[in-house]
């Protein structure tokens, strides 16, 4: 029986083979890191890609194509996680002879290490999606999340100010109220029996200016 021995974390392939087969279509893989895949789904996915990469083959032969293949994408494979395992190659040739998705070529090509999709199992492998795939972190959270906080703190940065100069003009507002009461020729507010007096006026006016200090002085070194 094949195996895949000679395949380790030292292969000499540097980076992602350039290809469009649906391996390096999922950038979910491409740009994560411990990520877990099943080993069936990913035995799918092998079996999917090499078919567009060599559709005039009917079965795929783990000792040539498969295992080169792993050997071109190492650099993207290597980020699931269970290629960090020891035993790797042991589940994914076990995967390879028992998923009910895989036809073996046994007796097609008279010899064991022959692989391909079932019929029935290419419209499957074709609608493939993140979904498939557990990610610890999901690549559009990590995108979308910093740039929402960035955008609810522009938000609070532009409403503090809007209230800060909302302070301001009442403020001035309270100060030409009192420069106006300071100059009134008679002790009352308007008609004197209502009892309320230009000083006292003043010192209410004096004590939301007050306030609306401290308020400012909160909001501004908050």
């Amino acid at each position: 029986m094949y195996s895949l021995e000679n395949i380790d974390g030292n292969s000499s392939v540097k980076g992602p083979v350039p290809c469009h087969c649906l391996l390096c279509q999922k950038s979910e893989i491409s740009e994560g890191q411990d990520l877990k895949m099943k080993t069936t789904k990913l035995c799918v996915m092998i079996l999917k890609s090499l078919k567009l990469l060599k559709p005039e083959n009917e079965f795929f032969s783990l000792k040539n194509d498969i295992k080169e293949f792993i050997t071109n994408h190492w650099p993207i494979l290597s980020k699931l996680k269970q290629f960090k395992t020891p035993n790797w190659r042991k589940a994914l040739l076990d995967a390879f002879n028992h998923c009910n998705l895989i036809e073996s070529g046994k007796d097609v090509c008279h010899n064991r290490g022959y692989y391909k999709l079932k019929d029935h199992s290419k419209q499957q492998s074709d609608s493939l999606t993140s979904k498939d795939i557990n990610l610890y972190v999901k690549k559009e959270e990590r995108k979308k999340e910093p740039l929402k906080q960035a955008k609810s703190h522009i938000q609070a940065i532009d409403y503090k100010y809007e209230i800060l100069a909302s302070i301001r003009t009442l403020q001035n507002q309270i100060n030409h109220t009192n420069s106006l009461l300071v100059n009134c020729i008679t002790p009352y507010i308007g008609n004197p029996y209502s009892g309320v007096s230009v000083i006292y006026g003043i010192e209410t006016n004096n004590y939301h200016i007050n306030t609306l200090n401290q308020l400012r002085d909160q909001m501004f070194y908050s």
